[in-house]
Protein backbone atom coordinates (compact mmCIF):
# COMPACT_ATOMS: atom_id res chain seq x y z
CA UNK A 1 0.00 0.00 0.00
CA UNK A 2 1.34 3.43 -0.46
CA UNK A 3 -0.24 6.71 0.69
CA UNK A 4 -2.09 9.39 -1.31
CA UNK A 5 -2.58 12.67 -0.91
CA UNK A 6 -4.07 15.12 -2.72
CA UNK A 7 -2.56 18.56 -4.56
CA UNK A 8 -3.43 21.17 -7.23
CA UNK A 9 -1.58 21.68 -10.81
CA UNK A 10 -2.52 24.91 -12.74
CA UNK A 11 -6.09 24.71 -10.46
CA UNK A 12 -6.65 21.16 -11.23
CA UNK A 13 -6.90 18.66 -8.59
CA UNK A 14 -5.09 15.16 -8.36
CA UNK A 15 -4.67 12.90 -6.00
CA UNK A 16 -1.26 11.63 -5.50
CA UNK A 17 0.93 9.19 -4.31
CA UNK A 18 3.73 10.99 -1.48
CA UNK A 19 6.55 9.88 -3.06
CA UNK A 20 5.31 11.47 -6.37
CA UNK A 21 4.71 14.18 -4.66
CA UNK A 22 7.75 15.23 -2.93
CA UNK A 23 9.49 14.59 -6.48
CA UNK A 24 6.89 16.87 -8.21
CA UNK A 25 7.47 19.71 -5.62
CA UNK A 26 11.41 19.20 -6.05
CA UNK A 27 10.85 19.58 -9.87
CA UNK A 28 8.63 22.38 -9.73
CA UNK A 29 11.05 24.04 -7.27
CA UNK A 30 14.12 23.56 -9.00
CA UNK A 31 12.73 24.70 -12.18
CA UNK A 32 11.43 27.86 -10.72
CA UNK A 33 15.06 28.51 -9.60
CA UNK A 34 17.02 27.70 -12.76
CA UNK A 35 14.31 29.69 -14.69
CA UNK A 36 14.02 32.78 -12.29
CA UNK A 37 10.56 32.09 -13.33
CA UNK A 38 7.50 34.44 -12.06
CA UNK A 39 4.23 32.65 -10.69
CA UNK A 40 2.86 33.56 -13.65
CA UNK A 41 5.10 31.56 -16.06
CA UNK A 42 5.01 28.60 -13.05
CA UNK A 43 1.38 28.11 -13.76
CA UNK A 44 1.57 27.54 -17.25
CA UNK A 45 4.20 25.14 -16.67
CA UNK A 46 1.93 23.38 -14.42
CA UNK A 47 -1.15 24.07 -16.84
CA UNK A 48 1.59 22.01 -19.60
CA UNK A 49 2.00 19.55 -16.74
CA UNK A 50 -1.75 18.44 -16.60
CA UNK A 51 -1.86 18.31 -20.50
CA UNK A 52 1.12 15.75 -20.23
CA UNK A 53 -1.16 14.28 -17.37
CA UNK A 54 -3.84 13.59 -19.54
CA UNK A 55 -1.81 12.35 -22.33
CA UNK A 56 -1.03 9.50 -20.05
CA UNK A 57 -4.50 9.33 -19.04
CA UNK A 58 -4.65 10.74 -15.62
CA UNK A 59 -6.91 13.61 -15.52
CA UNK A 60 -8.93 15.58 -12.91
CA UNK A 61 -8.92 13.92 -9.35
CA UNK A 62 -6.76 11.12 -11.24
CA UNK A 63 -3.63 9.25 -9.22
CA UNK A 64 -0.82 10.47 -10.30
CA UNK A 65 2.10 7.86 -9.39
CA UNK A 66 6.09 8.04 -9.13
CA UNK A 67 6.14 6.63 -12.88
CA UNK A 68 4.02 9.21 -13.91
CA UNK A 69 6.72 11.92 -12.25
CA UNK A 70 9.58 10.41 -13.82
CA UNK A 71 7.50 10.90 -17.73
CA UNK A 72 7.23 14.41 -17.24
CA UNK A 73 10.56 14.71 -16.00
CA UNK A 74 11.49 12.73 -19.14
CA UNK A 75 8.91 14.79 -21.42
CA UNK A 76 10.08 18.47 -20.23
CA UNK A 77 13.67 17.53 -19.65
CA UNK A 78 15.93 18.44 -16.24
CA UNK A 79 15.98 21.70 -14.82
CA UNK A 80 19.86 21.73 -15.16
CA UNK A 81 19.38 21.57 -18.90
CA UNK A 82 17.50 25.05 -19.43
CA UNK A 83 19.39 27.19 -17.04
CA UNK A 84 19.59 30.49 -18.01
CA UNK A 85 22.39 31.38 -20.97
CA UNK A 86 23.73 34.11 -18.24
CA UNK A 87 24.11 31.28 -15.93
CA UNK A 88 24.94 28.39 -17.82
CA UNK A 89 27.49 30.10 -20.53
CA UNK A 90 27.52 29.64 -24.14
CA UNK A 91 28.13 26.21 -23.27
CA UNK A 92 25.68 24.96 -21.90
CA UNK A 93 22.93 27.52 -23.67
CA UNK A 94 22.98 24.79 -26.57
CA UNK A 95 21.94 22.00 -24.05
CA UNK A 96 19.26 24.26 -22.90
CA UNK A 97 18.25 24.76 -26.67
CA UNK A 98 18.37 20.92 -26.92
CA UNK A 99 15.87 20.85 -23.98
CA UNK A 100 13.53 22.95 -25.13
CA UNK A 101 13.44 20.85 -28.11
CA UNK A 102 12.81 17.86 -26.46
CA UNK A 103 9.67 19.60 -24.70
CA UNK A 104 8.47 20.98 -28.29
CA UNK A 105 5.37 18.16 -28.83
CA UNK A 106 6.22 18.77 -32.67
CA UNK A 107 2.23 18.81 -33.21
CA UNK A 108 0.78 20.70 -35.87
CA UNK A 109 -1.63 23.69 -35.82
CA UNK A 110 -4.69 23.17 -33.21
CA UNK A 111 -7.93 25.08 -33.81
CA UNK A 112 -9.30 27.16 -31.09
CA UNK A 113 -10.90 30.08 -30.48
CA UNK A 114 -8.65 33.32 -30.01
CA UNK A 115 -10.02 35.43 -27.13
CA UNK A 116 -7.29 37.53 -26.56
CA UNK A 117 -8.50 39.20 -29.68
CA UNK A 118 -12.22 38.28 -29.84
CA UNK A 119 -14.56 40.43 -31.16
CA UNK A 120 -17.55 38.32 -30.63
CA UNK A 121 -16.49 34.90 -29.39
CA UNK A 122 -12.95 34.68 -30.73
CA UNK A 123 -13.84 31.93 -33.62
CA UNK A 124 -12.71 34.30 -37.00
CA UNK A 125 -9.20 35.20 -34.57
CA UNK A 126 -9.07 31.29 -34.32
CA UNK A 127 -9.49 30.55 -37.54
CA UNK A 128 -7.19 33.47 -38.87
CA UNK A 129 -4.55 32.15 -36.05
CA UNK A 130 -5.27 28.86 -37.82
CA UNK A 131 -4.74 29.81 -41.62
CA UNK A 132 -2.10 32.40 -40.92
CA UNK A 133 -4.15 35.36 -42.21
CA UNK A 134 -5.27 38.89 -41.00
CA UNK A 135 -8.60 38.17 -38.90
CA UNK A 136 -10.04 41.00 -40.87
CA UNK A 137 -10.76 38.89 -44.21
CA UNK A 138 -12.22 35.96 -42.07
CA UNK A 139 -14.61 38.69 -40.16
CA UNK A 140 -15.60 40.28 -43.28
CA UNK A 141 -16.30 36.60 -45.06
CA UNK A 142 -18.08 35.91 -41.15
CA UNK A 143 -20.31 39.33 -42.09
CA UNK A 144 -20.93 38.86 -46.16
CA UNK A 145 -21.90 34.95 -46.11
CA UNK A 146 -24.71 34.60 -44.48
CA UNK A 147 -26.43 37.03 -47.00
CA UNK A 148 -24.78 34.49 -49.80
CA UNK A 149 -25.89 31.10 -48.13
CA UNK A 150 -29.53 32.37 -46.55
CA UNK A 151 -28.01 32.11 -43.05
CA UNK A 152 -26.62 29.03 -43.38
CA UNK A 153 -23.27 30.78 -42.45
CA UNK A 154 -24.85 32.16 -38.91
CA UNK A 155 -25.90 28.70 -38.30
CA UNK A 156 -21.97 27.34 -38.87
CA UNK A 157 -20.81 30.01 -36.35
CA UNK A 158 -22.72 28.80 -33.86
CA UNK A 159 -21.60 25.33 -33.80
CA UNK A 160 -18.44 26.63 -34.31
CA UNK A 161 -18.63 28.79 -31.32
CA UNK A 162 -20.05 25.76 -29.33
CA UNK A 163 -17.82 23.01 -30.27
CA UNK A 164 -14.29 24.58 -30.80
CA UNK A 165 -12.56 25.27 -27.18
CA UNK A 166 -11.28 28.47 -26.20
CA UNK A 167 -7.55 29.21 -26.12
CA UNK A 168 -6.83 29.51 -22.34
CA UNK A 169 -3.15 28.77 -21.58
CA UNK A 170 -0.03 30.10 -22.80
CA UNK A 171 0.61 26.62 -24.08
CA UNK A 172 -3.10 27.03 -25.26
CA UNK A 173 -1.65 29.36 -27.77
CA UNK A 174 1.23 28.46 -28.74
CA UNK A 175 -0.18 25.63 -30.10
CA UNK A 176 -3.51 27.77 -31.54
CA UNK A 177 -0.19 29.51 -33.26
CA UNK A 178 1.69 26.20 -34.47
CA UNK A 179 4.52 27.59 -31.95
CA UNK A 180 7.06 24.72 -30.17
CA UNK A 181 5.57 24.21 -26.69
CA UNK A 182 9.19 25.21 -24.84
CA UNK A 183 10.10 26.40 -21.29
CA UNK A 184 11.48 29.76 -22.99
CA UNK A 185 8.12 29.85 -24.78
CA UNK A 186 5.74 29.93 -22.42
CA UNK A 187 7.71 31.69 -20.26
CA UNK A 188 7.33 34.53 -22.61
CA UNK A 189 4.11 33.80 -23.30
CA UNK A 190 2.59 33.92 -19.99
CA UNK A 191 4.62 37.84 -19.74
CA UNK A 192 3.00 39.01 -22.66
CA UNK A 193 -0.35 40.68 -21.59
CA UNK A 194 -3.60 39.11 -23.34
CA UNK A 195 -5.43 40.69 -25.54
CA UNK A 196 -2.92 42.98 -26.94
CA UNK A 197 -2.38 46.78 -26.58
CA UNK A 198 -4.61 48.48 -24.84
CA UNK A 199 -5.56 50.62 -27.69
CA UNK A 200 -6.72 47.69 -29.87
CA UNK A 201 -8.67 46.17 -26.81
CA UNK A 202 -10.61 49.31 -26.62
CA UNK A 203 -11.47 49.46 -30.09
CA UNK A 204 -12.27 45.90 -30.05
CA UNK A 205 -15.00 46.79 -27.42
CA UNK A 206 -16.23 49.71 -29.03
CA UNK A 207 -16.30 47.50 -32.10
CA UNK A 208 -18.70 44.87 -30.18
CA UNK A 209 -20.95 46.92 -28.75
CA UNK A 210 -21.66 48.39 -32.16
CA UNK A 211 -22.30 45.92 -33.33
CA UNK A 212 -24.30 44.65 -30.35
CA UNK A 213 -26.69 47.54 -30.64
CA UNK A 214 -27.36 46.99 -34.23
CA UNK A 215 -28.33 43.31 -33.83
CA UNK A 216 -30.36 44.74 -30.87
CA UNK A 217 -31.95 47.40 -33.39
CA UNK A 218 -32.74 44.69 -35.93
CA UNK A 219 -34.89 42.63 -33.10
CA UNK A 220 -36.63 45.44 -31.94
CA UNK A 221 -37.38 45.99 -35.49
CA UNK A 222 -38.34 42.01 -36.25
CA UNK A 223 -40.60 42.47 -32.58
CA UNK A 224 -42.42 45.52 -34.26
CA UNK A 225 -42.58 44.11 -37.50
CA UNK A 226 -44.15 41.26 -35.98
CA UNK A 227 -46.69 42.96 -33.71
CA UNK A 228 -47.91 45.37 -36.42
CA UNK A 229 -47.80 42.26 -39.63
CA UNK A 230 -49.13 39.84 -37.94
CA UNK A 231 -52.50 42.53 -36.66
CA UNK A 232 -52.71 42.82 -39.96
CA UNK A 233 -52.03 40.22 -41.90
CA UNK A 234 -54.93 38.71 -39.46
CA UNK A 235 -57.50 41.37 -40.37
CA UNK A 236 -56.49 41.12 -44.45
CA UNK A 237 -56.86 37.26 -44.18
CA UNK A 238 -60.19 37.15 -41.57
CA UNK A 239 -61.95 39.16 -44.15
CA UNK A 240 -61.44 36.63 -47.24
CA UNK A 241 -64.67 34.74 -47.85
CA UNK A 242 -63.35 31.80 -49.91
CA UNK A 243 -62.76 28.95 -47.15
CA UNK A 244 -60.05 26.77 -49.25
CA UNK A 245 -58.09 30.07 -49.84
CA UNK A 246 -58.73 31.23 -46.24
CA UNK A 247 -56.99 27.90 -44.94
CA UNK A 248 -54.42 27.92 -47.01
CA UNK A 249 -53.86 31.57 -46.22
CA UNK A 250 -53.93 31.22 -42.52
CA UNK A 251 -51.57 28.23 -42.71
CA UNK A 252 -48.96 30.66 -44.52
CA UNK A 253 -49.98 33.18 -41.63
CA UNK A 254 -49.08 30.63 -39.18
CA UNK A 255 -45.74 29.86 -40.63
CA UNK A 256 -45.29 33.57 -40.87
CA UNK A 257 -46.19 34.31 -37.32
CA UNK A 258 -43.63 31.62 -36.01
CA UNK A 259 -41.03 32.52 -38.22
CA UNK A 260 -41.17 35.83 -37.28
CA UNK A 261 -40.67 34.87 -33.33
CA UNK A 262 -38.38 32.56 -34.31
CA UNK A 263 -36.02 35.63 -35.73
CA UNK A 264 -37.05 37.74 -33.02
CA UNK A 265 -35.75 35.23 -30.60
CA UNK A 266 -32.65 34.49 -32.43
CA UNK A 267 -31.40 38.43 -32.89
CA UNK A 268 -32.52 39.02 -28.73
CA UNK A 269 -30.41 36.37 -27.84
CA UNK A 270 -27.76 37.15 -30.68
CA UNK A 271 -27.81 40.75 -29.16
CA UNK A 272 -27.35 39.52 -25.08
CA UNK A 273 -24.03 37.12 -26.42
CA UNK A 274 -22.60 39.78 -28.31
CA UNK A 275 -23.20 42.55 -25.07
CA UNK A 276 -21.95 39.60 -22.38
CA UNK A 277 -18.94 38.51 -24.89
CA UNK A 278 -20.08 34.68 -24.20
CA UNK A 279 -22.27 31.88 -25.16
CA UNK A 280 -23.44 29.81 -22.72
CA UNK A 281 -24.19 26.65 -24.03
CA UNK A 282 -28.07 26.56 -23.44
CA UNK A 283 -27.94 30.18 -25.53
CA UNK A 284 -26.81 28.43 -27.99
CA UNK A 285 -28.89 25.64 -28.39
CA UNK A 286 -32.30 27.72 -27.96
CA UNK A 287 -30.26 29.83 -31.10
CA UNK A 288 -29.73 26.83 -33.04
CA UNK A 289 -33.33 25.70 -31.82
CA UNK A 290 -34.61 29.21 -33.60
CA UNK A 291 -32.89 28.77 -36.32
CA UNK A 292 -34.37 25.57 -37.35
CA UNK A 293 -37.85 26.48 -36.53
CA UNK A 294 -37.48 29.27 -38.89
CA UNK A 295 -36.16 26.93 -41.29
CA UNK A 296 -39.28 25.05 -41.03
CA UNK A 297 -41.60 27.93 -40.87
CA UNK A 298 -39.96 29.53 -44.18
CA UNK A 299 -40.83 25.25 -46.02
CA UNK A 300 -44.08 25.78 -44.44
CA UNK A 301 -44.76 29.32 -45.60
CA UNK A 302 -43.51 28.10 -49.10
CA UNK A 303 -45.82 25.27 -48.91
CA UNK A 304 -49.07 27.36 -47.53
CA UNK A 305 -48.00 29.75 -50.67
Amino acid sequence: MKEITNIHLAKTPFRVEVEAKHALGAYLTSIQQRMHAEPEAMREIEARMVELLAERGVTRDGVVTAEDVTALRGQMGEPREFASEAEAGDDDAALRDAAEAALADGAPKQLMRDTDHALIGGVCAGVAAYFGISPLWIRLLAIVSPFMTFGTALLIYIVMWLSIPPAVTASDKLRMAGKPVTFDSLKKAAAEPAGGSQAAQTAAKVLRIMIGCGVLLMALGALVALMVGGVMSATMVSNMGDFAAQSWLWLAYGCAVLGGVALTALLSLGAWSIFAWRLKRPVGIAMLAMLLVGAVAISGLAVGG
